[in-house]
C-alpha cells in the first residue's frame, strides 16, 4: 500500500516539475503576468507538499535523497533554459496564428489610413495616437483636454468603421492590445506588459531593429519566423 503511494507521490511531482515549461512555452506570450507567477507558486507549493508526505510514506534515505536531487536539478535546469523556453514560446505563438497575423499585416499595409490603434477595451482608447470613447458619458468623465466620440474620430480620419471595426476583431483574435506603424512600415503589436516594460511581435520587411515604440526604448529584437520578430522594452 504504502508503496502505491510512493509511486503516485512521486508521479505528481514529475507531473508538477513539467507544468512550469509547459506554462512557459505555450501560455506565457498570451496569459498575464501574474497568472503566470501564481500557477507556478501553486505547483511549488504542491510540490513541497507532495514531498514532505512522501518522506513520512518512504523512509529509504537514498530514495527521499534521489527524488530531492532530481526536483533540485529540473528547478535549476528550469532557469537555465528559460530563454529558450521563451523563444520557443515566441515561435509556438507565432506558429498558431501564422495565417491570421500574416493576413492582417497585409491589411493595415493595403489600408493605411489606420497607423496606430488600441483594442478599445484598455483604458486609452487611441486611433492614430487620437484619444477616443464609444460614448458622451466616457467623453466627459476623462481628464485629457482632447478626447474625440468615437464616430466624430472616424469621420475626421475618414476611416471606415466596419474597417476599424475588422481590426480590433483581429487585434483580440490575435492576442493583441495594439499595434503602431513606423516609418518603414514595419508594424509592431503589442501583447501585453506593465508601465514600460512590455513585450510583442513585428512585422518588418527591412528587418531592422527599432530604437523604440509606444511603450519604450526596444531592447530585445529576435527573428522568429519570415518577417516577423519578438521585441521586448525595458
Amino acid at each position: 500500500m504504502k508503496k502505491n503511494i510512493s509511486n503516485i507521490l512521486i508521479g505528481l511531482i514529475l507531473s508538477g516539475l513539467i507544468i512550469p515549461f509547459f506554462v512557459t512555452i505555450f501560455y506565457s506570450r498570451t496569459a498575464d503576468l501574474v497568472t503566470g507567477l501564481f500557477v507556478d507558486i501553486a505547483v511549488l507549493g504542491a510540490i513541497v507538499l507532495f514531498y514532505i508526505v512522501y518522506c513520512f510514506i518512504e523512509r529509504r534515505k537514498n530514495y527521499r535523497r534521489n527524488l530531492i536531487i532530481t526536483i533540485g536539478g529540473v528547478v535549476l535546469l528550469f532557469f537555465l533554459t528559460y530563454g529558450f523556453q521563451l523563444d520557443a514560446a515566441n515561435y509556438v505563438f507565432y506558429k498558431q496564428r501564422e495565417e491570421s497575423l500574416n493576413q492582417f499585416a497585409q491589411d493595415i499595409k493595403q489600408y493605411g489610413k489606420i497607423r496606430e490603434m488600441t483594442d478599445g477595451k484598455i483604458s486609452r482608447k487611441t486611433i492614430n495616437n487620437s484619444l477616443y470613447e464609444f460614448t458622451e458619458k466616457e467623453v466627459l468623465n476623462q481628464y485629457s483636454p482632447v478626447v474625440y466620440l468615437y464616430k466624430d474620430l472616424l469621420e475626421k480620419l475618414e476611416i471606415d468603421e466596419q474597417v476599424h471595426s475588422k481590426f480590433r476583431e483581429k487585434l483580440l483574435e490575435n492576442s493583441f492590445m495594439s499595434f503602431e506603424t513606423f516609418k518603414d512600415g514595419t508594424i509592431s503589436f503589442t501583447i501585453g506588459g506593465m508601465l514600460d516594460n512590455c513585450y510583442g511581435f513585428a512585422y518588418s520587411e527591412t528587418g531592422e531593429h527599432p530604437m523604440y515604440n509606444d511603450c519604450g526604448k526596444i531592447i530585445r529584437w529576435e527573428k522568429v519566423a519570415g518577417n516577423w520578430y519578438a521585441w521586448g522594452t525595458t
